[in-house]
């Protein structure tokens, strides 16, 4: 699913890199968190697999494709099979749910009816089970404004889904909720990676939500990969080594997900 080798990231040719990874893959249907301090390098990692970030060196294959070396037309067709969450919703406020979900087709629909808002048949039952999915079949018609916040990363999730997607990224998608909707949302996206075998990949700052909603974790610290396994084998030393010494809470009632 996702190939990267001798990767490095600048922002900047006199800046220390951003990111410097020598080898990581990750297979399909997995379910991956991407940890580690402020600075570490968790969205510029995230972004680089989106395509948004273009390496100063090294090598980003996405189901056999190279992000920056492929042709444009090989790689839309990668970028409309990934699904991208974040952190702050990005979804259009005066919309309602329903038309904000069919955006997630505007990839896969023709150019000039989707931009009138005329999407077919197929496009608008994919929008519909996506929103079934989340459970917003009675917010459907309200608009985004009107939501919680855990109601509008839903609408994201379900936007989401809509594209179909083999690879979904997840941007710190709860640190702007409470710990309760937190939790709900990803219980959501994990049941929504286990229901379609997709590959989920979401960087989070709250290192016992990894434990309890991911099956591997990777650690990040100052751009560089220090940690990368099972989540149950995450230990306190492990992770006072990722974030410099601190120690942290990593069991509480809260990370109670499941695998």
């Amino acid at each position: 699913m996702v190939t990267i080798e001798h990767l490095e990231v600048r922002y900047g040719k006199d800046k220390p890199p951003a990111l410097a990874i020598q080898s990581l893959s990750i297979a399909k249907g997995e379910r991956v968190a991407v940890i580690g301090p402020s600075g570490a390098g968790k969205s510029t990692f995230l972004r680089c697999l989106k395509g948004y970030v273009e390496p100063f060196q090294g090598k980003i294959e996405i189901l056999g494709c190279n992000l920056f070396l492929a042709p444009r037309r090989q790689r839309d067709r990668i970028n409309r099979r990934m699904g991208i969450i974040y952190q702050q919703f990005h979804l259009v406020p005066g919309m309602t749910v329903w038309q904000n979900v069919l955006c997630g087709r505007l990839g896969g629909a023709r150019t000039l009816p989707s931009l009138l808002g005329l999407f077919g048949k197929r496009d608008r039952q994919i929008a519909w089970e996506a929103i079934c999915e989340v459970g917003l079949v009675d917010l459907a018609h309200q608009k985004a404004k009107t939501l919680s916040g855990g109601e509008q990363q839903r609408v994201a999730v379900a936007r989401a889904l809509a594209q179909r997607p083999s690879l979904i990224l997840a941007d710190e998608p709860v640190s702007s909720l409470d710990p309760l909707r937190a939790a709900e949302v990803l219980e959501l996206l994990s049941e929504v990676q286990a229901h379609h075998d997709t590959t989920l990949v979401m960087s989070l700052h709250q290192p016992r939500l990894a434990i309890a909603y991911a099956k591997r974790i990777i650690g990040l610290k100052d751009g560089r990969v220090v940690f990368d396994g099972p989540a149950e084998t995450l230990t306190e030393s492990i992770m006072e080594g990722i974030y410099g010494g601190k120690k942290l809470l990593l069991f509480d009632d809260a990370a109670t997900g499941s695998r």
